[in-house]
């Protein structure tokens, strides 16, 4: 969106930013106003680029946390989810049967349709 909305105003120097944040009636202004009336997003251009840093930053966190965490404390993630209560249980597919190499040598299973 900040790409678009910059190469949009390029024709009014939209790619000179800095120069633009203080000036009234720039390109960078009526860049800003068309966040504004188009999705009720108002933000100055030093607010929008600090929001976006945090947002980068702490994806980045985030992301590295989920990493350590998976393999070593929760090795599936949907079985964590069931468990806590954050996904449904899903109804079985498929008909569960006994392992057959935990079964003594003589016992016998029969699957069922």
């Amino acid at each position: 969106m900040h790409g678009a909305t910059v190469l949009a105003l390029s024709h009014l120097g939209g790619e000179r930013e800095i120069g633009q944040i203080v000036d009234r009636g720039t390109a960078a202004e009526r860049g800003g106003l068309f966040w504004r009336w188009t999705m009720g997003f108002n933000a100055t251009f030093e607010s929008i680029h600090r929001w976006a840093w945090w947002f980068a930053v702490l994806c980045t966190l985030t992301g590295g946390i989920g990493i350590l965490l998976t393999g070593t404390a929760v090795d599936n993630w949907y079985l964590w989810a069931v468990k806590h209560d954050f996904a449904p249980q899903y109804p079985p597919a498929y008909q569960i049967l006994p392992d057959p190499a935990k079964l003594p040598e003589n016992a016998r299973f029969e699957v069922q349709p």
